[in-house]
């Protein structure tokens, strides 16, 4: 099953400012700098693209996600980041979820 963790991503508009968010970590870490690519989750739901997947209050499965309320997993906006600003697991995706995000993952690099 795939981590949700907490991670402080940089803000693109604000250059050398962070907000600290989850983020749903894709893979292990890799190379000798040890990076982890994830993808950020908000919940802020109003803007919606075919890459998000909505992660629903609603669901059965949705307390494993640590999250408190209705969020959506931002798969165009991935970044790599180094193990050491991840801070901490704060649930995981069901292996529902965790299709959809390899099913959106393919779309999204025509794979």
């Amino acid at each position: 099953m795939l981590k949700i963790v907490r991670v402080d991503f940089p803000l693109l508009d604000k250059p050398g400012k962070v907000k600290n968010r989850p983020a749903v970590c894709l893979t292990s870490p890799i190379g000798r700098y040890r990076q982890v690519v994830v993808a950020p989750i908000t919940s802020k739901v109003g803007e919606i693209t075919t890459t998000n997947i909505t992660l629903d209050l609603a669901q059965r499965t949705f307390g494993a996600t640590g999250l408190a309320k209705t969020s959506v997993i931002q798969l165009h906006k991935l970044i790599s980041i180094g193990e050491k600003r991840l801070q901490g697991q704060v649930g995981i995706l069901s292996t529902e979820w965790e299709q959809e995000v390899k099913e959106k993952l393919r779309q999204l690099f025509t794979l």
